[in-house]
């Protein structure tokens, strides 16, 4: 079992302490998890047209359940509508097929510039995520992002689903896995329960994005002056200006 403590807010942005390494949580923080969802559902609207032999638009009445009633218990109410029956055997087929498509992802626009200036600046960074492995590695493949880390934690790998965030146990395989620890580590992610909370009673700075879209933009967080970045470069002059080098120009030129 994981255990967790309780909430205290660090003064993040008064510590200075220098910064030494960022970490990133994945999904909606790095690109829009909608897109990932949605291809899933398309994936999953195919395979249950398979298996019962006829096609019924499957793929859009799951999508119009996730508009209309968000992301919990899409099939079982996609497959009501669609008055097919709810067996185990079709639901686990359906999260099997949603969960191992090849996904069609791209990060967040200037995402990969940042995380590339950041690695040249000499950060250190490590990637933070929860989910089942082989869904987060195909993520993480199609958006080609794994060259700027240092580390990737996937917490299904620490001990399943009781592992992930706001377990603690990812934070700290971070903190050993990069040597640094406390307000050397800044912690950068969309949900404020489960990936900044726990970073904060570590110690670690945090920043919350909050880019339209997210599936968590509405969630509430108890730490009231936490930074909100709502660009990615919003993001990157909140990150330099704890290096003391923010850059009024924008990002830098790519071209060589």
């Amino acid at each position: 079992m994981c255990l967790q403590t309780g909430f205290s807010p660090s003064h993040r942005f008064v510590d200075d302490t220098m910064l030494r390494a960022v970490v990133f949580d994945l999904d909606d923080t790095l690109y829009p998890e909608k897109d990932f969802v949605v291809g899933g559902l398309l994936k999953a609207g195919e395979e249950l047209e398979k298996i019962i032999g006829k096609e019924v638009g499957a793929g859009a009445i799951f999508l119009e359940v996730l508009e209309r009633e968000g992301v919990s218990k899409i099939f079982d109410k996609g497959l009501g509508r669609l008055g097919v029956e709810q067996t185990p055997e079709i639901l686990e087929r359906l999260v099997f097929v949603y969960r191992n498509h090849q996904p069609k992802i791209t990060p967040f626009p200037r995402t990969p510039e940042l995380l590339e200036e950041l690695h040249n600046k000499g950060l250190r960074l490590a990637l933070l995520t929860d989910g089942p492995v082989e869904c987060q590695k195909a993520k993480i493949k199609a958006l080609e992002i794994s060259r700027f880390f240092d580390h990737i934690v996937l917490t299904h790998e620490l001990g399943g689903r009781a592992f992930y965030k706001p377990c603690m146990a990812g934070f700290e395989t971070v903190e050993i896995l990069l040597g640094v620890q406390g307000q050397e580590i800044l912690m950068v992610g969309d949900r404020p329960r489960a990936d900044l909370e726990p970073a904060s009673r570590r110690g670690w700075k945090t920043i919350r994005v909050a880019y339209p879209g997210q599936f968590h933009a509405a969630d509430k967080d108890v730490d009231e002056a936490r930074p909100v970045a709502r660009s990615v470069e919003e993001l990157r002059n909140l990150i330099l200006a704890l290096l003391d080098q923010k850059d009024a120009q924008g990002f830098p030129s790519t071209s060589h």
